[in-house]
């Protein structure tokens, strides 16, 4: 029988542990790839960033304008 954290076994220690350095790397990896300069970001073709960048640009030019007016 396999046990899973959400399963009626126990899990132990060592397996919690290996799934919570798993979910760690992948979320670091998934935030180190979001937050790249943009130039970066195009040249890599990571479009998450690129559309992560354009989003931020535009609420601050809206915000910018406002402002202004």
């Amino acid at each position: 029988m396999r046990r899973t954290i959400t399963g009626h076994g126990s899990v132990s220690f060592a397996e919690f542990s290996s799934y919570t350095k798993v979910i760690s790397r992948v979320f670091g990896a998934f935030l180190h790839s979001l937050f790249q300069p943009p130039i970066a970001a195009l040249t890599h073709g990571n479009v998450l960033a690129v559309v992560e960048f354009a989003l931020l640009l535009g609420i601050a030019l809206v915000v910018i304008v406002i402002e202004i007016f």
